[in-house]
């Protein structure tokens, strides 16, 4: 998977952005703004994977139990409408 990385000069620091990601960050030197999003990217992406563990596991657990129970579960913690 290939992303695009856009750095650019802001008024006081240099923007670093992933936009297919939605990671934003920034830094002194155009070096520090690299290094903090490879950082971002990086943690965004182990949360991402901590989500998706999360959600099929609690699925997993609701196998059994009526759809209408999950989507609720999920309603709640989303504070979504389903």
């Amino acid at each position: 998977m290939r992303l695009t990385v856009k750095i650019y000069k802001g008024e006081k620091y240099y923007i670093a952005r992933v936009p297919e990601l939605g990671v934003t960050t920034q830094g002194k030197t155009r070096e520090e703004a690299k290094k903090n999003l490879k950082e971002a990217v990086q943690l965004h992406l182990e949360s991402v994977v901590d989500y998706m563990i999360t959600e099929s596991s609690l699925k997993n657990f609701w196998l059994n139990k009526e759809d209408n129970v999950w989507n609720e579960y999920l309603k709640e913690i989303r504070n979504d409408k389903i």
